[in-house]
């Protein structure tokens, strides 16, 4: 179809937006104008440095991944769309209320057998953008391998009223849902895992951290998490164009950063981020799992997508043959591991 989006068009839109192909990717256009210019690195601040090595301006790119990816994040959404439309159409699925909240809502995609282990994925979206109905493009992977795949719905972050800690308690009570509706799902309560991308990512790792007793659940309620391109440290974040609309507290901070609290986590992890991630998105991915072997009771590993940007490295999870989708189905136990060369499985256009 002439006009159907796909991972190709990204591509190719790059080439006339400026963008640079490396070995790794594609840079986005405003990346691949400062290599192609040398100036990278120059942003007209004196050289002041607000984190690590980096000016404020280049701190703000380190968290921005439509300035490392050839296509826009506006774009990446119609993709994840597109795609969740066409897997609603061909996949059974229900809704539920997991609670009084109108975006308080899941989508529960059965694989058709009893008994069988529950995927429940939580969208990224900068913490503002996406919804459930985006979500579902992962479900194919898990009820084509006897597994059910939830897509949890939640608010976008509005301090007051929706805080990060609000949106981390609606993960905890989306999983608490489903572990307590296991019987009426016919899902096995005590095979419930969990993955998240980009800012859902920093949820999912976060509601690792919480106190399950408070939503009535196990401790170890969640048996394994897949953590993709996520974020678990929030003070670079913070100091970063993202602090304007997270507002967030020195509390919040310590409190919602994952990183901090490594010896609450009671499952096997998951970290991975891909090649061509944003500079942070790759640093804060290699020090969670450091942290995570040294700091927790539990194995851990860290995934590299090979070849990959933030966007595509979401959208393998949707392939049971490549990387994410295969590396959630190990965890499950029900794949053997599958070595990638070049690209971090196939592409599809």
């Amino acid at each position: 179809m002439a006009n159907e989006v796909t991972r190709r068009s990204f591509m190719q839109k790059s080439a006339t937006a400026g963008g640079v192909l490396l070995a790794g990717g594609v840079l986005g256009p405003a990346a691949g104008q400062a290599l192609a210019a040398g100036t990278a690195d120059a942003d007209g601040s004196g050289g002041k440095k607000v984190f690590r090595n980096y000016t404020q301006r280049e701190l703000d790119r380190a968290y921005d991944q439509d300035y490392w990816v050839a296509y826009s994040s506006e774009e990446a959404i119609d993709f994840y769309s597109i795609l969740s439309d066409k897997v609603r159409s061909e996949h059974r699925f229900s809704s539920h209320a997991y609670g009084k909240g109108k975006v308080e809502t899941l989508d529960f995609f059965p694989c058709g057998e009893p008994g069988r282990p529950t995927h429940v994925f939580v969208h990224g979206g900068a913490w503002l953008g996406l919804d459930v109905e985006s979500s579902s493009l992962g479900a194919p992977t898990f009820v084509k391998n006897r597994a059910n795949y939830v897509a949890l719905g939640f608010s976008s972050v509005d301090p007051p009223k929706a805080t990060l800690a609000h949106m981390v308690e609606q993960v905890c009570r989306g999983v608490a849902w489903v572990h307590q509706n296991a019987a009426r799902l016919g899902v096995d309560p005590n095979r419930i895992f969990l993955s998240g991308h980009s800012s859902g990512g920093h949820l999912a790792a976060a509601a690792l951290v919480a106190d399950w007793a408070d939503f009535d659940v196990p401790d170890d309620v969640v048996k394994g998490c897949l953590l993709i391109s996520g974020l678990y440290d929030l003070y670079p974040v913070s100091l970063s164009y993202r602090q304007s609309y997270l507002k967030l507290s020195a509390k919040e901070i310590d409190d919602l950063s994952p990183i901090r609290h490594v010896d609450s986590i009671r499952c096997p992890v998951v970290v991975a981020h891909a090649e061509n991630d944003t500079p942070e998105f790759r640093r804060q991915g290699e020090a969670f799992a450091k942290t995570l072997r040294r700091g927790s009771a539990h194995p851990s590993r860290e995934v590299v997508a090979r070849g990959l940007n933030h966007y595509d490295h979401s959208f393998t999870l949707g392939y049971a043959d490549a990387i994410m989708g295969n590396t959630a189905l190990q965890q499950m136990g029900l794949a053997k591991p599958v070595s990638f060369e070049g690209p971090a499985g196939p592409i599809r256009y």
